[in-house]
């Protein structure tokens, strides 16, 4: 299976509007952030381009979810972050995948440190109740958590819908019941 990218996209909180992208390595079943930019509405993508970069972008398409907190404000997207929703889960998404050392995060925003924004409000049946420090909280922040949620969302649905075709091993071609 192919790589699969996120496009996040964050304009509910504090602070500019931001873009984060991220890549899904189903394989080695890790998340890798790798850009945090300012949001910019969307232009000609194709303009000035060669034919193999025009099929590269294309190609990276296909293969790209689009993630927004606000489907009025963006106008191209897949999957929507509701924060009254999804807010616990994309917590958990986040611990999950930092314990598992499995988020990756580049240089240039390895200093958001997600620990200093999120807080334990209690432990009840379910779980760990989690808030945010609102006064530091900003759309960088959302931005990192809804990659994660977004990553785990993605990955469920990858394991469930790919195919995988069996192999010599998975064929039992000795059809006698087991016995002891």
């Amino acid at each position: 299976m192919k790589n699969i990218y996120i496009d996040c996209r964050i304009g509910m909180y504090p602070e500019d509007a931001v873009r984060v992208l991220a890549t899904v390595d189903v394989q080695n079943d890790t998340v890798n952030i790798s850009k945090l930019l300012a949001y910019r509405p969307p232009q000609d993508l194709f303009a000035g381009k060669t034919p193999q970069q025009i099929e590269k972008i294309k190609e990276v398409q296909k293969n790209s979810v689009v993630v927004v907190d606000n489907t009025a404000a963006f106008s191209n997207w897949d999957l929507n972050f509701i924060e009254q929703e999804h807010l616990d889960e994309a917590v958990r998404s986040y611990y999950l995948l930092n314990n598992n050392k499995s988020l990756v995060m580049d240089r240039s925003i390895a200093h958001l440190k997600l620990e200093s924004v999120i807080e334990i409000r209690k432990m009840d049946l379910r779980g760990n109740v989690y808030e945010l420090n609102s006064s530091e909280i900003n759309n960088s922040y959302m931005a990192i958590l809804v990659v994660c949620w977004a990553a785990i969302k993605i990955r469920n649905t990858n394991s469930l819908t790919s195919e995988v075709s069996p192999d010599a091993e998975d064929c039992d071609e000795f059809f006698t019941p087991f016995s002891v």
